[in-house]
């Protein structure tokens, strides 16, 4: 619930005004926050593809892994595809033996089915990959512990307590300070920029 302050949160539903501000139509984002779980941070890579977004977090907030893994996927269809057009020729070479009997006719049939849909399920990953992961930067801070929590969008920002992990965010009692002065966003724009080129 806000308390007496204008634009101050105390509660377990920070989601209702983090989630907002991450999710909304701006063309940019800045977060600083120690911890990301991995769902919040898949969240973001995805949310890419619309906007451009800075993360700092730290070494112990997020694995670096994780991050290169979800950032530079990639697709195993490619191996099932080699697979399938292996035992589709196969398939073809026993049913022109056997005169294209009809057990070998339904088997060819059926691979030939699994071989255009595992090339469709390719091309469209393929095209979604090319398309994200374009506007995202992190930057994991490992000389430091940073253990301060801001969301920054474009006309509107978020300073308080709450990690961009599910607890934070949906359980632990946080507080928050929403922040819409553009004089102040400003502000935590530099102080971001300040964090960003200082590690």
């Amino acid at each position: 619930m806000f308390d007496n302050k204008p634009n101050h949160y105390n509660g377990t539903e920070s989601y209702k005004f983090i989630d907002k501000l991450v999710f909304n139509n701006d063309k940019n984002l800045m977060i600083i926050s120690p911890f990301i779980s991995a769902s919040y941070l898949k969240k973001l890579i995805d949310l890419s593809k619309k906007k451009k977004i800075f993360v700092v977090t730290s070494e112990k907030g997020v694995n670096e892994d994780q991050v290169k893994g979800y950032l530079s996927k990639k697709f195993k269809t490619l191996q099932l595809l080699l697979y399938t057009f292996i035992i589709f020729i196969f398939a073809l070479a026993i049913s022109l033996y056997l005169k294209l009997a009809l057990l070998g006719l339904i088997f060819i049939y059926l691979d030939f089915i699994i071989l255009i849909f595992l090339l469709l399920v390719y091309w469209l990953n393929k095209n979604k990959k090319s398309r994200n992961y374009k506007n995202i930067q992190f930057k994991i801070v490992k000389e430091k512990f940073i253990h301060e929590k801001v969301y920054i969008g474009d006309s509107e920002a978020i300073t308080g307590s709450a990690n961009f992990t599910y607890s934070g965010l949906h359980k632990n009692l946080e507080q928050l300070d929403i922040i819409k002065d553009k004089g102040e966003i400003e502000k935590l724009k530099k102080h971001f920029q300040n964090i960003w080129n200082s590690y």
